[in-house]
C-alpha cells in the first residue's frame, strides 16, 4: 500500500479502491440503476448542457449504489457515459467530455437535495467521533471501526467522506480510547514492576518469551514446564484481573491487546510508552492464564484417561488369564466328586484330610472362583482394575495430582463435590490425611471398593485413601465433560452461564438481536413456531401422498406388502470430463499461475506487515511468492530456500511480518470475491440464485506436538496429527481452520459458516454425518442458513424418526411427537443462546461444544433439542422427497472432496505433514495452502470463462452446458514441483488460440 505519512493504515489499496471506485455494472444493473423518476429527470432539465446532464445522471446512478463522492477518470465511466447518451440524449456528442471539479461539486449538491443526503461537515464529524469512541470501548480494531463509521454515516444519510477524513476520525477515536486506558492504568496499577520485569533485559527467570510458549503435548515433562508458567501467571493474573475490571475492558479489546502483545517482540514492546505497554501486558497475562488453565485441564483429562485406559487394559488381561486358569480347573471338578464314591475313604476320616486332598487337585485360592463359575456367578473383574490403581498410584501422584492442585475447579449445583475437591486439595498441600469422600457422590456398585476396609489398619487406610482420591478424579473428569464441573478463568472449560450474554446485554436484547439480524425471534417467535408446525404437517402429508401415487423414485411401497423399498439415492458422476478439458491447455508453472491470478485480483497487496500500525514498507513480490509456496506446500521456508534463489533469513523475516492471520484472510477473501465476477461463476451455482457449500475435515500428520495435535490410531497409526476443517463454496475455500484431533467436526460448522467474510456468501450448507449434532439444524436455521447434511444410513435414521402405516391417511407419523409446548415455554432461553452465538461473546465452536456436552435433563437443552428435531425431520422429508436436492447435496460434497484432493496434491510436495510448532503457525500454513489452492481454482475458472465467452461469440452454446460438469479444482495443467523460478518471465498466455481448439462434446 502506498505511504500515507502518519495516517492510520486501515485498508489495503484494493479495499480503498473497492469503496471509492466507480461501480462496475452488467447490462441488467445498468438498465436498473440508470432508470430515473420524473422528479430526477425534471432536475436534469435545469442544467444547461448535455455534458452536465449526462454526468448528473451518471453520478446519481452511482450514488444509489455507493453513497460516496467518487473521483473518476474518463476510462472509468466511458461505457456508462455512452449508454446514457444513447438512451437519453442520442444527439449529444459521444466524445470524451469530463467535467471540472467545481462543476462536479455543484452536481453532487443537487443530487444530495434529491436523495435527501448531506455532506460530512464538522458537526457530523464530531458526532461520528463520539460514536466511534463508544465503539472503541468494545473493540479497538481499525477495520471494524471503519465499517462502523460507514454504517453510521449511512444511517444518518451522510455521504461517505474521503478516505483520509475517515483515517483521521478513526485515529482520533482509537487514540482517545488508548489515552483513557493509559490514564486509568497509571491510576490503578500501583505496582507495575512485576509486569515490566517481563520485558526487562536483566530478568531471565520470567521473561515474556517463555510465557508465550504453549504446551505441545500432554506429556508429564511438558506439563511440568507449563505448571511453572502457570504459577507465574497465577501471581500476576490476580492483579491483572483487578486492573482490567477498573479499566472496564471488553472481551474484544482484551483479545485485541493480547494479540498485539503476542505479535510484538520484547524490543518492540520496550519502544512503546510505558502505560500502553502495560495495557498490552495485562491483557496478555489474563488471556495467557486462561490458555494455561485450558491446557492444564486438557492435560488433566488426558492423564486421567491414559491411566484409566491402562487400568482397564490390565483388568481385561487379568480376566482373560483368570478365565483360562478357570477352564483348566473346571476340568478337575469330576476328580473332586470322586471323593464321594471312593470306598478307600472311611466315614471316620476327618474332613480336614479330605479337604487337604481336594486342594491338591484345585488350589484353595481358585476353588472359590470355580464354584462361582459353576453357579453361573460372574467373578468381580473390577477388583483387578482397583488393584492396578493400588499398585501404580505413584503415577497418579506424579502426573495427575499436581494438575488438581493448580486448577481452580467449580461445580454447578453440586456443593458436595465442590467441598470434596477443596478438602482433598487442602489435605494434599498440607501433607495430611483426609477422610473418605461423601457417600452421596458414590455409585452403589462402587462403594464396596471405596469404603469396605478396616480403618484402624494403617495399610488398608492408605489404600482406601488412594482409591477415594482416584475416584474423585473420575468424578471431576465426568463432570467437566457433562458441564457439571468447570474451571475458573478458562476459555473452553468455564461455567456454561459465562458463555452467554450478560444481564445488561440481555436487557437490550431487542436492539442487539436486530443488530445481528435476529429481530424476528422476539417479534415473531410464536408465529414462527406456528408456521413450522403447519409446514411440518403439510410436508408429511405431501411426502406420503407422493409415495402412494408412485411418484417417488427413491422410496416405493413394496408390492403386496406394507414395507418400503429404498433405491439408490444419487447417481455417480463422471470425472473424466475434467481431465479431458484441461488436457487441451499448455502446462504452466505454479509461479506463473500465481502471478497471473495476482494481476487479475491484486491479492498479494493484502499481505501487508502486521507489526506496526503505521508501517508502510513495500515487500518484494518474489519474496511473497516464495513464502506462499513454501508454506502452502508444507515444505517450509528453510527447505524452499534450497529449491529457489531466495535466502532463508529474508524469507523468515517476511513470513513473520507479513503472513499473519488477518492478511491471509483478506488475501483469500480478495480471490473469492473477485471469483464472483467471472463469467463462469453463475455456472458454478447448483441452484438458481443460491450458493451451496460443503464443510468437511481433512486429517494431516504433524511432525511437532502442540495443543491441536493428538493421537488417533485409526487415522495416524502410531503417529500424531490434526484436522483441517474447510468450508468450500462454488469450488473455492471461503473459510478454514485447524482444529484439534480430539474435536468433533460438527462443533466448528457454525463457526466457519458464520465467520465467512468474503463476498462469496453461502445460504445452503451440506456436510457428511460428522458435521451433524443435536443442535446444528437449529443454530444454522436461526441465522438464515439451510442445513442439508447427507446422513450415512439414511434409511435407518428416517425410520428412527417416523413410523410407517399405510392404513393411515398420511402414511408417516412421528415415532415421538414434537413437544411444541416445551419449545414455546423455553423460547426466551433459546433466544439468549442464539444471541450469545451471534454476538460472539465466545468462540462459537466452544459454545456449541459446551451445548453438546451439557446435561440434557435441563429443560432449555431439551427444548433446543426438540426445536432441532423439528428442522431435522423437515430435512429428512425433503431429502426423501426431492431427487434434485439429493443430487445437489452429493455434488456439493464432491466439490469439497475435489478441493481436498487439490490440497493433498500441494501438501504432498512437503510430505503431507504439518511442521508448525504452535497453533498459530499451523493456522498460518493452512491459510497459505487454501490461498494457493484458491489461486489454482481461480486460474482454471479463468480458462473456463474464456472458453464460455468463446462459445458465446462463435454461437457454439451447446458446449456451455458441459462446463457445469467440469471441476476447476484440477492440477493436470499445472507444474507443481521442480526448481522454482520466481522472476517475472513475461510468459505469454495465449488462451484465445487454445480455447478455439477445444471441443468438449467430442
Amino acid at each position: 500500500m502506498p505511504s500515507q505519512g502518519k495516517r492510520l493504515s486501515i485498508l489495503s489499496l484494493p479495499e480503498v479502491q473497492e469503496v471509492y471506485s466507480v461501480p462496475q455494472f452488467d447490462s441488467h444493473e445498468r438498465d436498473y440503476f440508470f432508470t430515473f423518476t420524473d422528479e430526477e429527470l425534471d432536475t436534469v432539465k435545469s442544467l444547461h448542457s448535455h455534458r452536465n446532464r449526462i454526468h448528473f445522471l451518471l453520478i446519481l446512478g452511482y450514488f444509489k449504489v455507493k453513497p460516496v463522492r467518487l473521483i473518476y477518470n474518463w476510462k472509468d465511466i466511458e461505457v456508462d457515459y455512452r449508454y446514457l447518451v444513447e438512451r437519453y440524449y442520442p444527439t449529444a456528442s459521444k466524445k470524451m467530455q469530463n467535467i471540472a471539479r467545481y462543476t462536479k461539486s455543484r452536481l453532487y449538491k443537487k443530487i444530495f437535495d434529491i436523495v435527501d443526503y448531506q455532506y460530512c461537515d464538522n458537526s457530523i464529524e464530531i458526532d461520528l467521533i463520539t460514536h466511534l469512541i463508544t465503539k472503541a470501548k468494545c473493540y479497538v480494531d481499525e477495520t471494524q471501526l471503519f465499517k462502523d463509521a460507514v454504517n453510521f454515516l449511512k444511517s444518518k444519510l451522510v455521504a461517505i467522506p474521503r478516505y483520509s477524513t475517515l483515517q483521521k476520525v478513526i485515529s482520533k477515536a482509537i487514540n482517545t480510547e488508548e489515552t483513557r486506558l493509559a490514564r486509568l492504568m497509571k491510576k490503578h496499577l500501583t505496582n507495575e514492576l512485576p509486569f515490566l520485569c517481563l520485558i526487562d533485559n536483566t530478568e531471565k527467570k520470567s521473561r515474556l518469551n517463555d510465557l508465550k510458549k504453549l504446551t505441545r503435548t500432554c506429556k508429564p515433562s511438558e506439563n511440568k514446564r507449563e505448571l511453572k508458567r502457570h504459577q507465574i501467571l497465577s501471581e500476576l493474573s490476580a492483579v491483572a484481573h483487578r486492573v482490567i475490571d477498573k479499566l472496564k475492558l471488553s472481551e474484544g479489546n482484551i483479545r485485541y491487546f493480547a494479540a498485539r502483545c503476542q505479535q510484538y517482540d520484547i524490543n518492540r514492546l520496550r519502544e512503546l510508552k510505558k502505560d500502553k505497554a502495560l495495557i498490552y501486558l495485562t491483557c496478555f497475562i489474563v488471556t495467557r492464564f486462561r490458555q494455561s488453565n485450558d491446557s492444564l485441564t486438557q492435560s488433566f483429562l488426558a492423564s486421567y484417561k491414559e491411566f484409566n485406559d491402562l487400568s482397564i487394559e490390565y483388568r481385561d488381561e487379568c480376566v482373560k488369564n483368570q478365565a483360562l486358569a478357570l477352564s483348566n480347573s473346571i476340568e478337575s471338578v469330576p476328580h473332586l466328586l470322586k471323593f464321594y464314591l471312593d470306598e478307600n475313604i472311611k466315614d471316620a476320616t476327618s474332613f480336614g484330610s479330605v479337604r487337604h486332598q481336594a486342594f491338591n487337585i484345585i488350589p484353595q485360592d481358585k476353588l472359590t472362583l470355580v464354584t462361582q463359575q459353576l453357579a453361573n456367578v460372574k467373578p468381580d473383574k473390577n477388583v483387578f482394575q482397583w488393584k492396578y490403581v493400588d499398585d501404580h498410584f505413584n503415577q497418579v501422584i506424579r502426573n495427575i495430582r499436581p494438575l488438581l492442585i493448580a486448577l481452580n475447579f467449580g461445580c454447578r449445583n453440586n456443593t458436595i463435590l465442590k467441598q470434596s475437591i477443596e478438602t482433598v486439595k487442602t489435605a494434599i498441600t498440607t501433607s495430611k490425611k483426609f477422610g473418605l469422600i461423601d457417600g452421596r457422590l458414590l455409585k452403589t456398585s462402587e462403594k464396596k471398593y471405596l469404603k469396605d476396609a478396616v480403618l484402624n489398619d494403617e495399610e488398608n487406610q492408605s489404600v482406601l485413601q488412594n482409591r477415594n482420591e482416584f475416584y474423585l478424579y473420575r468424578l471431576i473428569c465426568h463432570g467437566i465433560r457433562n458441564g457439571d464441573v468447570f474451571v475458573k478463568n478458562s476459555l473452553e472449560h468455564r461455567n456454561f452461564d459465562d458463555y452467554l450474554v450478560n444481564d445488561s446485554t440481555w436487557r437490550q436484547r431487542k436492539e442487539n438481536l436486530n443488530n445481528i439480524g435476529l429481530g424476528w425471534m422476539i417479534e415473531c417467535g410464536d408465529d414462527h413456531l406456528m408456521s413450522l408446525e403447519n409446514l411440518f404437517r403439510d410436508k408429511i402429508t405431501s411426502v406420503g401422498g407422493k409415495i402412494i401415487e408412485g411418484k417417488n423414485s427413491y422410496i416405493k411401497r413394496k408390492q403386496n406388502s406394507d414395507k418400503l423399498l429404498w433405491s439408490k439415492a444419487v447417481t455417480a458422476k463422471d470425472d473424466l470430463l475434467t481431465e479431458k478439458f484441461f488436457s487441451h491447455f499448455d502446462r504452466k508453472t505454479i509461479v506463473n499461475v500465481i502471478r497471473r491470478v495476482d494481476k487479475e485480483t491484486n491479492f498479494l497487496e493484502q499481505l501487508k506487515p502486521k507489526s506496526n500500525r503505521y508501517k508502510k514498507s513495500v515487500v518484494n513480490i518474489e519474496n511473497l511468492l516464495a513464502c506462499l509456496l513454501a508454506n502452502g506446500t508444507f515444505q517450509g521456508t528453510h527447505k524452499f530456500s534450497a529449491l529457489s534463489d531466495q535466502q532463508y533469513k529474508v524469507l523468515k523475516r517476511i513470513e513473520d511480518d507479513c503472513f499473519h492471520g488477518e492478511a491471509l484472510r483478506l488475501a483469500n477473501d480478495t480471490i473469492t470475491s473477485q471469483a464472483t465476477r467471472l463469467p463462469i461463476f453463475n455456472d458454478f451455482r447448483l441452484n438458481d440464485n443460491e450458493t451451496h457449500s460443503s464443510a468437511d475435515g481433512q486429517r494431516y500428520e504433524c511432525k511437532h506436538g502442540n495443543p491441536l495435535v493428538g493421537h488417533a490410531a485409526k487415522y495416524y497409526g502410531k503417529k500424531k496429527g490434526t484436522i483441517v476443517y474447510t468450508l468450500v463454496a462454488s469450488h473455492f475455500a471461503t473459510q478454514g481452520k485447524v482444529i484439534s484431533a480430539r474435536s468433533h467436526e460438527s462443533h466448528h460448522l457454525f463457526d466457519v459458516v458464520y465467520n465467512n467474510t468474503s463476498d462469496l456468501k453461502t445460504n445452503i450448507v451440506s456436510t457428511d454425518t460428522h458435521g451433524t449434532n443435536q443442535f446444528n439444524h437449529a443454530i444454522l436455521h436461526t441465522f438464515g442458513y439451510q442445513f442439508t447434511p447427507r446422513y450415512a444410513g439414511f434409511k435407518k435414521r428416517f425410520l428412527a424418526e417416523f413410523n410407517v402405516n399405510f392404513d393411515s391417511e398420511t402414511i408417516f407419523s412421528l415415532a415421538k411427537p414434537i413437544n411444541w409446548k416445551l419449545i414455546k415455554s423455553e423460547w426466551d432461553n433459546i433466544v439468549k443462546i442464539m444471541l450469545s452465538l451471534g454476538m460472539r461473546t465466545v468462540q462459537q465452536s466452544t459454545l456449541v461444544k459446551k451445548l453438546c456436552s451439557y446435561k440434557k435433563c435441563n429443560s432449555t437443552m431439551l427444548a433446543l433439542t426438540e426445536y432441532n428435531r423439528v428442522l431435522k425431520c423437515l430435512h429428512l422429508l425433503d431429502y426423501a422427497n426431492d431427487k434434485q436436492l439429493r443430487q445437489v447435496i452429493q455434488e456439493s460434497l464432491n466439490r469439497g472432496e475435489s478441493f481436498q484432493g487439490l490440497r493433498r496434491a500441494l501438501s504432498a510436495l512437503g510430505g503431507n505433514q504439518f511442521r508448525g510448532r504452535s497453533p498459530d503457525e499451523m493456522n498460518m500454513w493452512n491459510s497459505c495452502a487454501n490461498l494457493l489452492a484458491n489461486c489454482i481454482v481461480y486460474y482454471n475458472a479463468m480458462i473456463m470463462s474464456s472458453f464460455k465467452l468463446h462459445c458465446i461469440k462463435t454461437g457454439n452454446t451447446d458446449q456451455i452446458r458441459f462446463l457445469q460438469r467440469i471441476s476447476p479444482a484440477s492440477w493436470e495443467n499445472i507444474i507443481l514441483n521442480g526448481y522454482y523460478d520466481l522472476s517475472d518471465n513475461d510468459e505469454l498466455w495465449d488462451i484465445e488460440s487454445e480455447v478455439g481448439k477445444v471441443n468438449i462434446a467430442a
